[in-house]
């Protein structure tokens, strides 16, 4: 049982880890929302979008992670910075700006 422990203690150490990362991601989407509201840019990039999908299961192929979970992580991830990104320019919009 102790073993048990050992292993839980890191994976909450790794949640911690990963809840921060996204806490930064998601700091600089904040950012990007801002920048896209003063250069009038549509807040959609599905280039982009398509970017990161390629990207990330390819880096997640390299560290054994299923397809199938980096496409539902990132479809989450992105889904949530669209509607930031879509309050952000929303705002100005309601401002005037």
């Amino acid at each position: 049982m102790e073993d048990l422990k050992f292993y839980r203690s890191k994976i909450d150490e790794i949640d911690e880890s990963i809840i921060k990362k996204l806490g930064e991601r998601f700091c600089i989407i904040h950012k990007i929302a801002l920048f896209k509201r003063k250069k009038n840019i549509p807040m959609m990039q599905s280039n982009r979008v398509k970017e990161v999908f390629e990207t990330r299961k390819k880096s997640g192929q390299l560290v054994g992670l299923r397809e199938e979970l980096i496409e539902e992580l990132f479809q989450v991830i992105i889904n949530n910075a669209c509607k930031i990104e879509n309050e952000i320019i929303d705002a100005s919009k309601r401002e005037g700006k």
